[in-house]
């Protein structure tokens, strides 16, 4: 009786650590996984290039006042980002649509858009329609609507897949120039209007002189 006591002991001496290690591997791979915690690790902004269109119907064969206006808007965006290749497209079987692409283009470069970065395209068709397009940078971030969790009976005391979404959204779609999450801006000279008065104030010497001391209060 003895001897199969101490032998049951010994084999519990030994399976005890094997099981319990065996526990703790997977408690460990289940605490191991790396869940989003903030709004920036769930939706991440990133910079992408993305495509702006601009439309313009070819009915009469030129450009309209409101069409030059859009146009030029256009040109002062182009100017301002950095693009590749203005794509001008119209339809090869319609005259008139090759005359407005044509004063289309004419008006571009005379807004600044140079002339060697417009490509001039045709696409088999007779619509009177032309249209501009170029690539710009933008800030981009992963879609809203992941209602997968049930958040009236949820215990965790994590954020909910949405939360912070809507302000990320909001945060890149406010980023004036996408490239700055890029890289930092080369430092520039500080403005002269904001140095002068300075420079006039010290000079002057008025910032050396001790102030007039203050009137005291006197009881009546």
């Amino acid at each position: 009786m003895k001897k199969s006591l101490r032998h049951f002991v010994a084999l519990l001496s030994i399976s005890l650590p094997v099981f319990l290690a065996g526990c703790s591997q997977d408690v460990a791979s289940v605490d191991d996984v790396r869940m989003p915690m903030t709004a920036q690790e769930r939706f991440p902004i990133a910079v992408e290039k993305v495509p702006v269109k601009l439309t313009i119907r070819a009915d009469h064969g030129y450009l309209s006042n409101e069409d030059l206006a859009d146009l030029r808007q256009f040109a002062q965006a182009v100017r301002n980002s950095e693009f590749s290749n203005l794509t001008v497209s119209y339809p090869s079987r319609s005259t008139k649509a090759r005359k407005t692409a044509d004063h289309a283009v004419r008006t571009l470069s005379s807004e600044g858009v140079a002339r060697d970065m417009i490509e001039v395209k045709t696409y088999n068709g007779a619509s009177n329609v032309v249209s501009l397009v170029y690539l710009r940078k933008a800030a981009v971030t992963k879609p809203c609507g992941d209602w997968s969790r049930n958040m009236a009976n949820d215990s965790k005391n994590v954020g909910y897949p949405n939360l912070g979404c809507t302000a990320q959204h909001n945060l890149a779609a406010m980023v004036s120039n996408p490239a700055d999450l890029q890289r930092p801006r080369t430092m520039t000279s500080p403005p002269a209007a904001g140095q002068m008065p300075a420079m006039k104030n010290y000079e002057s010497g008025d910032w050396s002189k001790v102030p007039a001391p203050l009137p005291t209060a006197t009881m009546d």
